[in-house]
């Protein structure tokens, strides 16, 4: 049986987790921009597939359509959690 390999987080992985603990719920065009610019769309949306097959975060569904906007979990908040220094918030 093969086991699941778990995706590395980045420095990237790690700025766009605390991005979505700001802003609660960004559509993946945004994330794209902001955290992917010299890669295209799709490598961005890869490596969202990723974070969320790892538990890290989750597919939004906004209009019906699923996978436009993403939020953390549970997972990718205990990952920034002790990096938030004075901004730490169970909330």
């Amino acid at each position: 049986m093969k086991t699941k390999k778990h995706c590395e987080i980045t420095e990237r992985d790690y700025l766009l987790l605390r991005f979505l603990w700001k802003w609660k719920a960004v559509s993946t065009q945004a994330l794209a921009k902001k955290f992917f610019t010299e890669a295209n769309a799709f490598t961005a949306y890869r490596r969202l597939l990723h974070l969320a097959s790892d538990g890290f975060i989750d597919a939004y569904p906004v209009d019906g359509q699923f996978n436009k906007a993403w939020i953390l979990k549970e997972k990718g908040f205990k990952y920034i959690l002790p990096h938030l220094g004075d901004l730490q918030s169970k909330g």
